[in-house]
Order: structure tokens, then C-alpha cells, then sequence
């Protein structure tokens, strides 16, 4: 019983799977995943590479479709002085300046997801004053005690009491708080850590509900009907993740083509 059983009889080996799997002209996770979802997918290749071959030769998804990221972003600093630069006031500002075609190669998008370690939210990003919010341990007693729900809340909270302080509370504890104090949502809302199924068997599970949709599953969850062991968010929580399609197990909706 050698390791290759894994994928022996039904998946090509690694190698072999990597070399098909460079032909094919991907560029991203998210485009494998969308050609896993059609009827074009190889049927000697798997849907998650990285866990079948994950003893065998896995290295990257740069490795695997053999393709190198196109966009070489500055460095935070220097990006950041960038955008400061352009006098911009709002988050609808920088969204719209973003999606412009102003905005040069080296900035990335998405700054939170490029500069994990370093961004601190979009005010010091574009380069707004910094609000003055309550000491972390201050904060976190403060939502104790006027919230006793999970983070899918969080945000119909912080529109109706975390103004309620003389001082605000952030919107986005996780970044202020980074480096004073931050454990995770579970200690923020003074609640025990939730135990959740392993990724193969909440998928099984999620696919026997019917449900069709990531509204019906929003749905599923404010009306308190979402199964034991469920994340609310299956997406944040599993690394293993593809789409809502895929793990609910629906036909993702292609957009209809204008004539």
C-alpha cells in the first residue's frame, strides 16, 4: 500500500498531471476552478491538486500550470506613498479610481490581500487621519457587553451601537488591533471556540441541504437553521475551499451573453 494510491488507477501521476496541466494555458487558481466546473476538465487530472498530490510533488499553483504571475507590485511603503499622493478621501474613491484604468500595474487592487503583514485598513492606506478608538481592552469589554452573537452580525452591530461610545470602535477590530492585544473573533466577542467539521464531510453535508444559492445559504443561516458543526462562512474558514457552487454542490450560473 504505497502512497501513489491516492491517485493510482484513476489520476494521472504527478508529474504527468503537472506537464497536461501546463497545456492547458491557466493562470490562476480561480480559472482552474472554473474549468473544473465545465465539461472540459480532464478526467485523469483532480479537483484539488494540492491535496491529492500533496505528498507526491506539490509545490505551488505557479508550479503546477506552469505560468508566472504577471504583475510585480512595488513595495508596500512605496505603494502607499503612491496613493497618498492622489488626494483621495473615500473608500468609493479609491474603488473608483482602482477600476479606472488610472491606476498603474505595480499598485495592486486588492492592497489587503498583496500587503498582508503590513496594511492596516483603507484610512491609512489612502492616507486619511487616523480615528482615535478606544484601547483595545476597553473596546473588546465594551462589545462583550452589548453583543452576544457571531461575527455574521458584527456588521448590523457596528452600525447601530459602536457609536454609542465617545469614542469609536472600529469596524475592523483584527487590523487596528493587530499588534495591541488581537486574539481572534471568538475571544473579541468573549465566545468559546466553535468546532467545525473537516472539510470533506461539511462539504458532504452541505450538499444534502438543496440549497441552490449563496443568498439561500445566508438565508439558511439568519433563520438559525444552519447544521451543527456548519460555518457560517465555509469559505473563510476551509482552506480547501473552490466556490459556493462546488460545496453546496449547484450548477454555477453562467452570464448570459448580450446579443
Amino acid at each position: 500500500m504505497g502512497k501513489t494510491k491516492i491517485y493510482k488507477g484513476r489520476f494521472l501521476p504527478f508529474k504527468q498531471a503537472r506537464k497536461k496541466a501546463r497545456t492547458l494555458g491557466l493562470r490562476s487558481r480561480r480559472e482552474w476552478g472554473q474549468l473544473c466546473h465545465s465539461k472540459d476538465r480532464p478526467i485523469d487530472l483532480p479537483v484539488l491538486p494540492y491535496l491529492t498530490y500533496k505528498e507526491h510533488g506539490w509545490i505551488d499553483w505557479v508550479d503546477f500550470l506552469g505560468h508566472k504571475p504577471i504583475e510585480k507590485f512595488l513595495p508596500f511603503y512605496k505603494a502607499r506613498k503612491f496613493v497618498r499622493s492622489l488626494g483621495l478621501k473615500t473608500k468609493a474613491e479609491w474603488l473608483s479610481y482602482s477600476s479606472s484604468g488610472k491606476r498603474p500595474k505595480n499598485i495592486p487592487s486588492e492592497p489587503s490581500k498583496t500587503y498582508k503583514k503590513e496594511y492596516k485598513g483603507l484610512r491609512d492606506w489612502i492616507g486619511l487621519q487616523e480615528r482615535k478608538f478606544l484601547p483595545f481592552a476597553e473596546a473588546r469589554e465594551y462589545v462583550r457587553k452589548t453583543i452576544h452573537s457571531a461575527k455574521s452580525d458584527w456588521w448590523t452591530w457596528c452600525k447601530m451601537y459602536r457609536h454609542s461610545t465617545s469614542h469609536t470602535i472600529p469596524t475592523r477590530p483584527h487590523l487596528t488591533y493587530r499588534d495591541k492585544g488581537w486574539k481572534s473573533w471568538t475571544d473579541w466577542f468573549g465566545t468559546q471556540e466553535k468546532k467545525f467539521l473537516p472539510y470533506r464531510k461539511a462539504k458532504a453535508l452541505a450538499r444534502t441541504l438543496g440549497v441552490k444559492s449563496k443568498k439561500e445559504w445566508y438565508i439558511l443561516c439568519k433563520q438559525k437553521k444552519r447544521p451543527k458543526g456548519m460555518p457560517a462562512w465555509p469559505n473563510v474558514y476551509y482552506k480547501e475551499f473552490i466556490s459556493y457552487p462546488d460545496f453546496f454542490g449547484y450548477p454555477r450560473r453562467r452570464k448570459a451573453k448580450k446579443k
